[in-house]
């Protein structure tokens, strides 16, 4: 016969599992799904801030020029679509 898990394990098993579920949906969300999702880029920096921390923090303040190197390389882009034009 199955014996019933205590309380003890299955509340902290219950959050683990709400935890990792949150975290995956995130990750799916943030790659595939997010209206951001179709701008080309580097996958880590879509899903977390850890690619700007490591820029960041770990190699001293060099996010400017990795922004500056990401844009050579996947090139630039629009954020909108409206194009104004002043006549006179």
């Amino acid at each position: 016969m199955a014996t019933i898990p205590s309380p003890a394990t299955s509340v902290p098993l219950a959050a683990g599992i709400v935890v990792f579920a949150t975290v995956v949906y995130t990750i799916v969300y943030r790659i595939y799904l997010s209206p951001l999702a179709r701008f080309p880029g580097p996958k880590l920096a879509a899903v977390s801030k850890a690619y700007q921390f490591y820029f960041d923090v770990v190699k001293a303040g060099k996010l400017p020029f990795e922004l500056v190197r990401l844009h050579e390389r996947y090139g630039q882009t629009r954020t909108h679509t409206h194009v104004y034009q002043l006549t006179s």
